[in-house]
């Protein structure tokens, strides 16, 4: 069965409710009062919860926002803005709060930065694909409070290994940087910082586990 409402005493049905077996199974609302659906639910079996939502915030038409729920507790929600049918930003949800966001920056269809969350809801750690292939190369963990980058890792040749280490305080600047010159998964440079430029340095030229050569920036 199904109900209509004229919440704003328009003239115009703008609240529709499905019911099955007498309990409430969806809901499609026009907020905007435009004669066209801009929200739409699906409930639980107790039909108090809702199951999933759609949502067209923009009133354009399109249906650019879809989530579920579990429990009464949002899961997982998808936006696509540009309206090529592909979510450019994915929210995942958890104990109650938003635990990570992947992120379509250069609108390829694929996630190119992940964010996570602590449990204050502060970004503290991303997950970067600077080559664009899917797959993160650069690991960045934040100052929750200065949001300044503390720790920084790199797989600078994208050959799956990391290759570059970079540590700063928690405003930013600069402190070491260690790279691997080989290859082979271990740094053999490491360069000090101070003041957030380069001082000295010290590596291992031969790749044998000890540092052979130091000298200064």
């Amino acid at each position: 069965s199904r109900s209509e409402a004229d919440t704003n005493h328009d003239g115009k049905k703008d609240v529709f409710v499905t019911f099955r077996d007498g309990v409430r199974a969806g809901q499609e609302e026009d907020q905007n009062h435009d004669g066209e659906i801009d929200v739409s639910f699906t409930y639980e079996s107790g039909g108090e919860q809702i199951r999933s939502e759609e949502r067209d915030a923009d009133f354009d038409g399109r249906f650019e926002t879809a989530a579920t729920y579990e429990g009464g507790r949002i899961l997982r929600k998808e936006i696509d803005h540009t309206g090529r049918g592909a979510p450019d930003r994915v929210e995942h949800y958890g104990e109650g709060r938003l635990l990570r966001v992947e992120l379509d920056e250069n609108m390829d269809s694929r996630f190119d930065l992940w964010n996570f969350y602590d449990p204050q809801g502060r970004l503290e750690k991303q997950e970067q694909d600077r080559n664009d292939d899917g797959d993160p190369d650069t690991w960045v963990t934040l100052d929750v409070e200065t949001g300044k980058e503390t720790r920084v890792l790199e797989d600078s040749d994208w050959d799956g290994k990391v290759d570059t280490w970079r540590s700063n305080d928690r405003n930013g600047t600069a402190l070491s940087l260690e790279e691997d010159k080989n290859s082979d998964g271990k740094p053999d440079r490491f360069v000090k910082f101070t003041g957030g430029k380069p001082t000295s340095f010290e590596e291992d030229t031969d790749f044998d586990g000890k540092r052979d050569l130091r000298g200064k920036l």
